[in-house]
């Protein structure tokens, strides 16, 4: 088994800072760079045993890679009683098995008895986990860790939604080399001052943060201690398409959603987000009264026109959503199956193992319900719903657009016209351009390589737009090195008064 000349620099890379993020894209083997690491720690003698904390969801695929690269047999932390967990902690503890695989939830739980135990090196999968610096496993992570000699933060977007978050890791892998939070954020983040209508004539001033300044400073630390080669010699993946259909709202979705846009907002916190996530069920065919509305008719259409017979993976954000596609694609004669969260690693192993052999022609997947999936059997996604946070769209297309992808990847992109759709379309745009600029990137708003990438818009009226490579919406802008001045802007007309 032989690996990437960019997996070799990871790995040597990693060695040497002991305490670092491994930030490579999503498809990229980041797995095989970690068990690589371990395998050369215990050659060297600079290490023994190690702990893995992943989602549960993936669990059963960190332990087939281990199988695999270090020939060894994990001991794998599942849903299961205190007792149990205790004996297998023993386990670990009297050398049995040098590998301890943890899932999110029961690390946070079980800290005080996990950090006692003795081992050199931990791993944090999807470290986006502790984005937030105030959540509770944030704190504890930290208060934890900081004394070990080897600590790996995995997150193929480690500022998944703006700087801030990479600040909270970063804080996790290196402690003490950024200033605090606060301190952080006034002297890297660029501020907005956004006048929030909070209902009775009254308004609420909110910050937000909208790009990044002295980036310079920012590149210095995350070139030495966020591990992304970004030259994938001998990586041989294939371009990747994106159509953007473009629907228009049912009559029933329009009445629906112009009735919540008048409506004036309460006076009560979180009251404007409050609005803006109900219109996007909404353009979702959620609380239309009609059952998936304009964005479910085109996937229909999709799956039952252009691409019949084909395999598709479709992403949905609700789980409502999920069933009307569900019941939409079985209506016509076609098979699918959907995975969500809450399935147990075996039945997830079940469907993908099924898909790949062509068992069922649809895969309905919804957040979360992604993580750990191989399915490059197929190549044709359709992105139904819209999400603040870029990752998702990124781990979605990741599960397709990965190492051993043999054809061109499409990704349909549904999007309601003249809705928040498209709000939340140019709020994604903002976000990548952001990380674009920290990361010396190039990514489109679906966390695609602008250098890959064919654009093809379809509007409702049938006309279309290509555009090869580059577009200009996803060039990263330069920021000026100077402060950024807070400056006020009214809100999107598309979300009402």
């Amino acid at each position: 088994m032989n690996l990437f000349a960019y997996q070799v620099r990871d790995v040597a890379r990693l060695l040497e800072q002991k305490r670092c993020i491994l930030a490579e894209p999503v498809g990229h083997g980041k797995s095989i760079i970690i068990c690589s690491v371990l395998r050369a720690l215990w050659e060297q003698g600079c290490a023994d045993k190690a702990v893995i904390c992943a989602p549960k969801t993936i669990i059963g695929q960190w332990a087939s890679t281990i199988r695999q690269w270090l020939s060894v047999e994990p001991i794998c932390i599942g849903q299961e009683s205190r007792l149990s967990r205790s004996h297998k902690y023993r386990s670990f503890m009297a050398g049995q098995n040098p590998v301890l695989i943890v899932p999110h939830r029961t690390c946070g739980m079980d800290a005080e008895v996990l950090f006692n135990l003795s081992f050199d090196v931990f791993v944090l999968d999807e470290a986006g986990i502790i984005r937030n610096h105030q959540s509770q496993i944030a704190r504890t992570l930290k208060q934890h860790t900081g004394k070990l000699p080897y600590c790996y933060l995995v997150a193929a977007n480690p500022g998944e939604n703006d700087i801030l978050e990479l600040h909270s890791l970063m804080e996790m892998a290196r402690p003490g080399l950024w200033p605090s939070y606060w301190k952080f954020r006034a002297r890297y983040c660029c501020e907005e001052i956004r006048l929030i209508p909070v209902g009775r004539g009254r308004v609420q001033t909110v910050k937000k943060v909208v790009g990044v300044q002295r980036i310079e400073e920012l590149r210095r630390d995350i070139a030495t201690y966020c591990i992304r080669d970004g030259t994938y010699n001998g990586v041989d993946l294939p371009p990747l398409i994106i159509r953007e259909r473009r629907v228009e709202l049912s009559d029933s979705q329009r009445a629906a959603y112009d009735k919540v846009r008048k409506e004036p907002i309460p006076p009560w916190p979180r009251a404007y987000e409050a609005r803006l996530w109900k219109l996007l069920r909404i353009c979702s065919g959620l609380g239309s009264g009609e059952a998936g509305g304009a964005k479910v008719a085109e996937l229909a259409r999709l799956v039952g026109d252009e691409l019949k017979g084909q395999q598709v993976l479709i992403y949905c954000a609700y789980i409502d959503t999920a069933k009307a596609v569900m019941g939409r694609v079985q209506a016509l004669g076609i098979s699918c199956s959907r995975m969500e969260r809450s399935m147990s690693a075996v039945e997830r192993r079940r469907i993908q193992e099924g898909f790949n052999a062509g068992m069922f022609d649809i895969l309905v997947i919804t957040p979360l319900g992604e993580y750990g999936l191989d399915l490059q059997a197929c190549n044709l996604i359709v992105l139904v719903d819209r999400q603040f946070n870029p990752a998702r769209n990124q781990n979605t297309i990741g599960r397709v657009n990965r190492i051993g992808q043999k054809s061109t990847v499409i990704v349909f992109n549904i999007v309601a016209m003249s809705t928040v759709d498209e709000v939340v379309l140019k709020i994604l745009s903002r976000k990548i351009t952001s990380l674009n600029e920290v990361f010396s990137v190039s990514l489109n708003s679906l966390g695609v390589d602008v250098a890959r990438q064919i654009v093809i818009e379809d509007r409702a009226d049938g006309q279309s737009r290509v555009t090869w490579g580059p577009s200009p919406e996803s060039q990263p802008v330069r920021a000026d090195s100077r402060p950024c001045e807070p400056v006020a802007k009214p809100d999107h007309p598309l979300l009402g008064q």
